[in-house]
């Protein structure tokens, strides 16, 4: 048996249309026509592979197809509670034996709509009643008649109640195709109340669109229903652009939906202002063959606090993030579906086993929103075989229309660094953080700030192997405690906490070998530990109001309590720096014992190379101390950094400077208490003055530098203030004063740290 693989240009992953007729395609021809065949998705595009040849798949199409019964008789639109509608009757009345499944599917739905049928008439009687009336006050009288509203309310309850009950004695009393359709538009919860899964709007239409209905229209565009089912001269030819992607001179006006966004027509869709809604019938038709295969399976509908949404294979929540249009207004009850492709051959059974379970867990629990999915596709926790997802937003957009939107491509591959973002989760963090950001009230910068995150969190896991996207995932996160405090009273509302601690694991996610970060970790490490053998804070608790018994927020009755320790802000990094080393200062002994209580962790003091590009302004100074600030969070107990080694280039007023601010009592046998004059006077910009008093402070302790005088302008003057805030190493200061004092040294000082 000779098999033929069909690159089917027409069935591609995007738009939606497009993916549901490929999958159509595989249904349609495995169930009717050749059992063995398979499908597959390469660059985007499926492959069909099967015994039928070209001519033969579609002749398939057009002679031997027998469409699905696709009946929606709880849609008012759906041409049930009409005397002869243009869709429904001619295929109702049609001989063809190719179409007697669909006849036997309307006849089906035929004996559940007498009572629907009944309370639908009421309705149009009532509104009738209005729309006979010629003059205008009087129609607008009687509309606004107390006893009328009550009637038309009425009549539209008992429809909405005979909807309702339909739809569950459908699912007990079908059979065949009209099942298999109602269980992908309808889901019935354990209370019998029906759910909608998005693709198919509201159980099966969008607003005033009944999809069913479209279809009937759309297949006499196709067929001869008055006759024997044979297909049109036309049909052939647009059987080849469906499948094919051929041009086709011509497209039909119709309504598709929200599956093509791009062929749904309005304004600036053509060279005019307006473009009408064109469309392939085979589109239509194909399509909704292949929504079939997306049905509710029994596990997702039990999982008990699931949502709605989330009843529909690979559905999950929507998130307002990971593309250039997201807003608010997307993360509506709709959310989003994202669609599996796979790159071996799978037959029929083997897609549907996979689109029943529909399952994407993160550890043992399925996920539930976007961050979630995207979490479980770089873990590979999703069903074996799928290479990729098409992510499709259910959004609104031109006006109130609904569209399938595509969001991107992602990949499946493992990615291991995904596990990083289990810290945020510590407390129920991230999930706080979420709905806070959802609530009424939240202020505008918090919203902007959680969707930053959002979206940093979602190139992170597309693009896992740039330590770029977790540097943003950082900073983000470090924009986000900032707002926190700025928003205290919202913070305090709330009762969110601080960014839980995080793993060691975050420094090789984001090592680029970079000074800037090298610098972030210096300033992040220092202070923590003992200073004078009694337990110091980190520099943490100059960024935010902690309580440091229970690392929490310290919550006044209405907001965040001031605390006169917060003194770096985020508005000025320079301004920051120089606040948090003079802070420091303050805090420390005085007189001759005073010494600047910052000291880095092994392995993450300030080099002279990085210190000399900060001074020179090669650096991103607001990049640093943003970094610095959530890396303050880490679990600095389990974190281990070799020391680094750089060639002294630095100016010796500089290298003065730094041996009169060290944490250490004694450094090589020199005593050199801080004063702390020299810091106001270079952070006022008086950078003379400032080494006078430095210099002297040398000699005192007997340092003897081979300068005496320094003139430096005012903006590198604060520089010099503010780098005091990155230790330095001892092993660095000891090489400072052989360098300014040689004759002060005896011998290397390889022995210190």
């Amino acid at each position: 048996m000779n098999f033929y693989d069909h690159a089917l240009g027409g069935c591609t992953s995007r738009p939606l249309a497009n993916y549901l007729k490929a999958v159509a395609v595989l249904r349609l021809v495995a169930e009717q026509k050749d059992p063995l065949a398979r499908g597959y998705w390469q660059n985007e595009m499926f492959h069909l592979v099967t015994c039928l040849d070209e001519p033969e798949l579609c002749r398939f199409f057009l002679e031997e197809w027998q469409p699905t019964a696709l009946v929606s008789p709880w849609n008012k639109a759906s041409g049930f509670f009409a005397a002869k509608d243009k869709g429904l009757s001619p295929v109702e009345q049609s001989t063809a034996p190719r179409f007697e499944p669909l006849r036997a599917g309307i006849r089906q739905a035929r004996a559940l709509t007498e009572a629907m049928n009944s309370a639908v008439s009421v309705l149009k009687d009532i509104k009738n009643e209005a729309n006979r009336i010629k003059d205008p006050k009087s129609k607008a009288a009687l509309r606004e008649d107390p006893v009328y509203k009550q009637r038309l309310a009425r009549a539209e309850r008992d429809c909405k109640r005979q909807k309702d009950e339909m739809q569950p004695e459908c699912q007990r009393r079908w059979r065949g195709g009209s099942l298999r359709w109602l269980r992908a538009a309808v889901v019935i919860d354990g209370s019998g109340e029906a759910k909608f899964p998005a693709m198919l709007g509201t159980g099966g239409n969008d607003g005033k669109l009944d999809f069913t209905n479209n279809a009937y229209q759309r297949l006499g565009d196709l067929f001869d229903l008055s006759g024997d089912g044979s297909a049109v001269p036309a049909a052939a030819e647009r059987l080849r652009s469906a499948l094919w992607g051929n041009a086709v001179p011509g497209q039909l006006k119709g309504a598709i939906g929200q599956y093509s966004p791009a062929a749904s027509g309005g304004a600036n869709s053509t060279s005019g202002a307006l473009g009408d809604s064109l469309m392939n019938p085979w589109d239509l038709l194909l399509l909704l063959e292949g929504s079939i295969l997306f049905t509710t399976g029994t596990t997702r509908r039990l999982l008990g606090k699931t949502a709605p949404l989330a009843a529909a294979p690979f559905a999950v929540r929507g998130q307002a993030a990971g593309y250039g249009s997201a807003s608010s207004a997307d993360e509506g009850v709709r959310g989003e579906q994202w669609m599996p492709l796979w790159q071996a051959p799978w037959t029929l059974s083997e897609l549907t086993s996979v689109l029943s379970e529909g399952r994407a867990q993160l550890g043992a629990r399925p996920s539930e929103n976007v961050l979630e999915m995207a979490r479980s596709v770089a873990r590979l926790g999703v069903v074996r075989g799928i290479s990729s997802f098409e992510r499709y937003g259910y959004l609104e957009r031109n006006g109130k229309s609904n569209y399938a939107v595509p969001l991107g491509l992602w990949r499946v591959q493992p990615e291991p660094r995904s596990a990083l973002l289990d810290d945020l989760e510590a407390g129920d963090w991230w999930n706080r953080v979420r709905r806070s950001a959802r609530s009424k009230g939240a202020p505008a910068s918090f919203v902007h700030a959680e969707r930053i995150l959002a979206d940093s969190v979602l190139g992170a896991l597309a693009h896992g192997k740039e330590s770029a996207r977790w540097t943003g995932v950082l900073l983000a996160l470090s924009r986000l405690e900032g707002q926190m405090v700025y928003s205290g009273a919202f913070t305090a509302k709330q009762r969110l906490s601080p960014i839980p601690r995080l793993s060691a694991g975050w420094l090789d996610a984001i090592d680029d070998g970079s000074p800037e970060l090298r610098l972030a970790l210096c300033l992040a490490g220092s202070g923590a530990g003992h200073w004078q053998g009694r337990p110091r804070e980190s520099v943490r608790s100059h960024w935010l109001p902690l309580d440091p018994k229970a690392g929490r927020f310290k919550v006044s009755e209405k907001a965040l309590a001031h605390d006169p320790r917060v003194v770096m802000h985020g508005r000025d990094p320079l301004g920051d720096l120089v606040a948090l080393v003079q802070r420091r200062l303050i805090e420390s002994e005085t007189g001759a014992h005073r010494r600047l209580p910052l000291q880095a962790r092994p392995g993450c003091q300030a080099t002279a190379a990085d210190l000399g590009a900060l001074l020179s302004g090669c650096l991103d100074l607001n990049r640093i101390v943003t970094l610095a600030r959530v890396l303050s969070a880490l679990d600095w107990p389990t974190v281990t950094r070799q020391p680094v080694r750089s060639n002294l280039d630095l100016e010796p007023a500089y290298m003065a400077l730094r041996l009169t601010h060290l944490p250490w009592k004694e450094i090589d046998g020199h005593t050199i208490p801080v004063d702390p004059a020299p810091l106001r006077l270079l952070a006022s910009g008086e950078a003379s003055r400032a080494i006078e008093i430095v210099l002297r402070r040398l000699r005192a302790s007997g340092v003897q530098a081979p300068i005496r005088v320094a003139a430096l302008d005012s903006s590198l003057a604060r520089l010099f203030a503010a780098s005091l805030a990155f230790p330095i190493s001892q092993f660095d200061a000891i090489r400072y004063i052989k360098v300014l004092d040689p004759q002060s040294f005896a011998k290397e000082p390889s022995h210190v740290r």
